[in-house]
């Protein structure tokens, strides 16, 4: 990974502050528009070639399917979908590597909730299903299910529980789709960072497809407790709160000198095994990571701005912080048992007490980024997330 000693720019957070008057609405280009965006920047930095378009044809084609998919839906399971509901649906914010994997694999260990397989967040149509599961059903059995290997920070395989936030990768609706290409661009993308800011038809519009999605899995699964691990839906979640009346959320919140070098690190260490930083300059990289780094600002400012002025009803929002569930992991699921209103099974509850016991040998088996490496300074982090440690009573990392 090259090294990027350049200090970051002056920050620009364009977010509303908790007294501060609305900013106004944005709006939504077609999926076409980014799908555009994205190969132009490809070819900006690598070239056109057969790679370049086969790259792009591929995940082009990957949405362009499970969208037709989607609508096939409507036709051939129309009434099965038109009778579900989503209740008390549980969702787990907060920033990426707060947390949120583990408390997820907590919830999702014994296969008791509505998750999604990692192949069904790129597919989740019900048509097709099938032929799809028999195909990983082979790949299990004769290949490798591995998409992304531990070494980048968090390994994912075809047929295990994944975050539903990718749903919305296939929309290019979510901060993931700026974590790649992108994120390379030379335009920012405020309407895909901040989805409450959008206007009022682009919220429910998505929301609506979620919501899609989540039927779908109930009826697959044949279960009905949805819980669903978004972390960058946190700057969704006045509109979350709003459609949905009687969800839960769970807010992990850990130490910014933890999560912002152990966050670039991994979206670094994802671009490179997935290719796409082939060809980029270190001025085209350091942008990128300025950017998100922006963007990991915005998403603590946000909830915390929220928490401040009042919006997030204590009954329906509960902050856990990350050093509290790794000091306890029993009573804090204890708490979020109680929060949420899940019954817990006795293997459920068992799968908890392993996973705590296990956690105490835990030893993180990959590498992170130095603040020198990534272009920060620790008295920078502490500066610019004083708010968090000012609110929440951090103690800042050694």
């Amino acid at each position: 990974m090259a090294m990027l000693h350049q200090r970051l720019e002056e920050l620009d957070i364009d977010m509303p502050g908790p007294t501060s008057p609305p900013l106004p609405r944005l709006t939504r280009k077609s999926d076409f528009w980014y799908f555009r965006r994205e190969f132009e920047t490809r070819r900006e930095i690598q070239g056109l070639s057969v790679q370049t378009v086969m790259r792009a044809m591929g995940e082009g084609g990957l949405r362009l399917g499970a969208n037709i998919a989607l609508r096939a839906d409507r036709w051939v399971h129309g009434r099965r979908l038109a009778r579900m509901r989503v209740e008390r649906p549980l969702f787990i914010i907060g920033h990426p590597r707060s947390g949120t994997s583990f408390f997820h694999g907590l919830m999702m260990g014994t296969d008791e909730m509505v998750g999604f397989r990692t192949w069904q967040l790129f597919w989740p149509a019900l048509v097709g299903r099938r032929v799809i599961r028999r195909f990983v059903a082979l790949k299990t059995r004769f290949g490798t299910t591995e998409v992304m290997p531990q070494s980048v920070g968090h390994q994912m395989e075809l047929d295990s529980y994944e975050v539903e936030e990718f749903l919305f990768w296939l929309r290019y609706a979510t901060a993931l789709n700026t974590m790649g290409l992108l994120g390379l661009a030379e335009d920012d993308f405020p309407e895909i960072e901040q989805p409450d800011r959008l206007a009022e038809p682009d919220r429910r519009a998505a929301l609506d497809y979620l919501d899609g999605c989540f039927r779908r899995q109930m009826i697959d699964s044949g279960k009905s407790q949805i819980v669903a691990k978004m972390h960058f839906s946190t700057m969704r979640l006045q509109s979350l709160l709003e459609y949905y009346p009687d969800a839960r959320f769970v807010y992990l919140l850990r130490d910014p000198l933890c999560t912002v070098p152990s966050y670039l690190s991994f979206m670094i260490k994802t671009m490179e095994a997935r290719g796409n930083l082939d060809g980029v300059s270190p001025e085209r990289l350091q942008r990128m990571l300025r950017r998100r780094y922006r963007g990991t600002l915005a998403l603590y400012r946000y909830f915390h701005d929220l928490q401040v002025s009042g919006r997030l009803p204590a009954d329906r929002v509960m902050v856990l912080r990350y050093d509290d569930l790794m000091r306890d992991v029993r009573g804090s699921m204890d708490r979020v048992r109680e929060f949420s209103g899940i019954a817990f099974s006795p293997a459920l509850e068992a799968h908890i007490d392993a996973k705590a016991e296990a956690q105490k040998s835990y030893r993180r088996p990959h590498a992170v980024a130095s603040l020198d490496e990534l272009g920060l300074s620790r008295q920078q982090i502490l500066s610019d997330f004083a708010f968090v440690y000012r609110h929440y009573g951090i103690t800042p990392a050694a």
